[in-house]
């Protein structure tokens, strides 16, 4: 039987080394410092944090029907956020704002400016709760960025 090897971290190449990016100092001597994420950066713009979020599943091997469905309904939420003034930046989305745009989801008979016969009907528990989960995957996401 053959015995399992534990990782170990004081083993080179056991764990990657974090990204890092060199600056000159004031004094001219180069320094490492570790390089940004994707979320780095509090005011970040939804719409770049959604491609860096669509192409993170891609490359979990998600199937192109679930990128299609987080695609669609984190898309109507940027839609709602630059037609109901809710701030780009995502340090300035508040629980409040998502709030507000699961209710408009709730409460709206005429969803996303759409011609499609779906919007203009009355929206159902069960797709509040998927709008919820893509935006719990895509907070998830940010958090561990």
């Amino acid at each position: 039987m053959e015995a399992r090897r534990a990782h170990n971290p004081e083993v080179a190449g056991s764990n990657p080394a974090p990204a890092t990016i060199e600056t000159k100092g004031r004094d001219g001597d180069l320094r490492a410092r570790p390089s940004p994420s994707v979320c780095a950066e509090s005011q970040l713009d939804l719409r770049a944090l959604l491609k860096g979020f669509l192409l993170d599943r891609k490359v979990e091997g998600l199937s192109l029907n679930t990128i299609d469905y987080y695609q669609g309904k984190l898309g109507n939420f940027l839609w709602y956020c630059e037609n109901y003034e809710i701030p780009s930046g995502i340090g300035e989305v508040t629980t409040q704002h998502l709030r507000e745009f699961l209710a408009y989801l709730r409460d709206t008979d005429h969803r996303f400016n759409s011609n499609c016969p779906r919007a203009k009907k009355p929206i159902n528990s069960t797709t509040i709760q998927k709008y919820y989960r893509a935006l719990s995957s895509l907070i998830n996401f940010l958090i561990r960025e």
